[in-house]
């Protein structure tokens, strides 16, 4: 610390720097004023060693972002916690840190090292996103046209979160701090949750319902909802991130925290009882290996029949996997819930109690189908513009299609979901070109597995909508994407 304060005594008052202090103490100030009065001690404190660190360096904030993300929570704007809002900090923090970068590269004359890969391709794409918000100004109530240019500025945000990634003279070195950072926090939230799981019960629930559950109420929630979409998709990348890790440690030693560590995270994502996640990794580790190691590939086979078989047996994962059959062969349950209301609907009692004889697990596969059914409607009778980026509730029950496919097809018509695939169809490419280069074939396998995850969660939810979730995915596109960029450099320099 005396360091730090020996450092600003002697730091010239140049211009440069008070812009600097000015850019990142205005949204500071913003964000100790909209917090409750319980908050503004620790947001007061909070931001005062986060505007010192980003003084200093620009990377202790970029650090801190990437390395907290999965950690951050909502604080609170109103102390009713029925009608509780909160703001995001990752909104406020990504900016600053983006401006110090920015005036630090100014000032320094660094200029050729600002390299955008796909600016444009993403300009494009965020402009379609604000073109399908401005179409439905005259039909949209305020409030949600209001929330869909939120999203687009969280969007944005991560987009410059991961173009600091990009442009990070990383080296190996910094990639396995990354990678250890990755792995020590994901442990770190399994365990928390695991601890909720087992001693924190709803008391507002009776002795013979379930918990609050798979979803680790604390950790990447939805709006004001727990997802354990979302957590287990988290715990599934981390998975991954593991096993790169894996790969670049020699040490014996450290190779068995890593197992030790990823035990814990594997075991939070089981009693996340995510089915789609815990499929998607599946799938991504058998794509791994096989490309990998062949041996390896079938012990995946082995063990993976027998987890499944286990999990069979398991009283909440039966059900999950009956109510996929019953849903395929009954469709009774389906059109019967598509002549339901959910707006008529008590969630909390649903969620434990399930509806008219039917379990929760058989309703949420029934109301996905119709929301699948409602996106592609919605997309046929809008297909140039869509509804607008995240303006589904204004024709729809629905906040979203269930399907981030059909989500960016009705929200964002062919305008947006063209350039959607086309982005997807980069990140494949580019995965593939460093699975074929030697040297780089972790790091192809790595991001092609995380490109498999998302693709499989994709087909049943749309989770990357989220704040959390989304910015871990462009955390770790940026450091593939780094790794890609100084590899184009060398072979452009030689």
């Amino acid at each position: 610390m005396s360091q730090i304060l020996a450092r600003l005594k002697y730091k010239p008052l140049s211009l440069e720097n008070i812009i600097l202090l000015a850019l990142i103490s205005f949204p500071m100030v913003i964000f100790i004023l909209i917090t409750t009065e319980k908050y503004i001690g620790i947001a007061g404190l909070a931001g005062l060693i986060f505007i010192i660190l980003v003084i200093q360096n620009y990377r202790y904030g970029l650090y801190f972002i990437v390395l907290g993300l999965p950690l951050f929570q909502s604080l609170t704007m109103k102390s009713d916690a029925a009608s509780s809002t909160g703001i995001n900090m990752q909104y406020i923090l990504i900016p600053t840190v983006a401006a110090a970068w920015l005036l630090e590269k100014l000032t320094q004359k660094e200029l050729s090292q600002i390299k955008l890969p796909f600016l444009s391709l993403f300009s494009f794409f965020v402009f379609a996103l604000i073109i399908s918000l401005v179409n439905q100004m005259d039909v949209v109530a305020p409030l949600l046209f209001r929330q869909g240019f939120i999203q687009v500025y969280a969007l944005v945000n991560y987009l410059v979160l991961f173009y600091l990634i990009v442009n990070e003279n990383l080296t190996f070195e910094d990639m396995k701090r990354i990678l250890w950072g990755f792995l020590i926090i994901a442990f770190l939230t399994s365990l928390i949750g695991l601890f909720q799981y087992f001693f924190v019960a709803d008391p507002n629930l009776p002795n013979q319902a379930l918990r609050i559950t798979s979803t680790f109420q604390s950790f990447l929630r939805t709006n004001t909802k727990a997802n354990p979409n979302a957590f287990g998709t988290y715990v599934a990348y981390m998975i991954i991130a593991a096993i790169l890790l894996w790969n670049f440690t020699q040490t014996k030693k450290h190779r068995y925290l890593i197992i030790g560590m990823t035990g814990i995270v594997v075991i939070a994502l089981l009693l996340s009882k995510s089915r789609s996640s815990l499929l998607a990794l599946i799938f991504a580790i058998l794509c791994y290996t096989l490309a990998q190691n062949k041996k390896a590939f079938l012990i995946t086979i082995l063990v993976s029949a027998i987890g499944l078989i286990a999990l069979y047996f398991e009283p909440s994962f039966h059900r999950r996997i009956e109510s996929i059959f019953t849903l395929i062969s009954d469709k009774r349950v389906i059109n019967m819930f598509l002549n339901i209301n959910p707006w008529t609907l008590d969630w909390r009692y649903v969620e434990h109690f399930g509806i008219q004889g039917y379990h929760s697990d058989i309703i949420s596969g029934a109301f996905r189908i119709w929301a699948w059914i409602q996106g592609a409607t919605l997309f046929l009778l809008h297909p140039f513009l869509g509804v607008g980026y995240h303006l589904n509730l204004a024709y729809s029950p629905w906040p979203t299609a269930e399907n981030l496919y059909l989500d960016f097809a009705c929200m964002t018509g062919l305008a947006g979901l063209s350039f959607f695939l086309i982005i997807q169809f980069i990140f494949l490419r580019d995965g593939f070109r460093f699975f074929k280069i030697p040297h780089l074939r972790q790091f192809g396998l790595f991001w092609l597995s995380i490109l498999a995850i998302t693709f499989f969660v994709s087909l049943t939810g749309s989770i990357l909508f989220h704040g959390k979730l989304l910015g871990i995915f462009w955390i770790l596109a940026g450091v593939f994407y780094n790794v890609k960029q100084r590899q184009d450099n060398y072979l452009h320099q030689s």
